[in-house]
């Protein structure tokens, strides 16, 4: 959230899209992270109240092609700042399907 804040912050419409799948993977892997971080619909309602703006959030996968073109339709970007990325290579090796699903 802080980096799209200063997006927003700079007067820049900011949407966020994000499919939650890191916390899914470390629910499935029964791991916390060591700083806690509070749910992101209750950052971006915090931002809101704090500062008037708006953060719009699309919950979806960025590889599901009709959700993507559907998001980019809404929003229409003039440019993608992409942030996400697999953060630990043991969840790609718990298994093939892991394995397969994380290519």
């Amino acid at each position: 959230m802080g980096d799209s804040s200063l997006f927003v912050a700079e007067g820049h419409s900011v949407a966020i899209v994000d499919n939650f799948l890191r916390r899914l993977w470390d629910h499935e892997l029964g791991a916390q992270t060591l700083t806690p971080i509070r749910p992101l619909t209750d950052r971006v309602r915090v931002w809101q109240n704090l500062t008037g703006k708006t953060i719009e959030l699309f919950v979806g996968d960025v590889s599901d092609y009709d959700f993507l073109a559907s998001t980019f339709k809404s929003i229409e970007p003039e440019a993608v700042v992409h942030f996400a990325e697999q953060r630990s290579a043991p969840y790609s090796m718990i298994d093939r399907k892991h394995a397969v699903f994380t290519r």
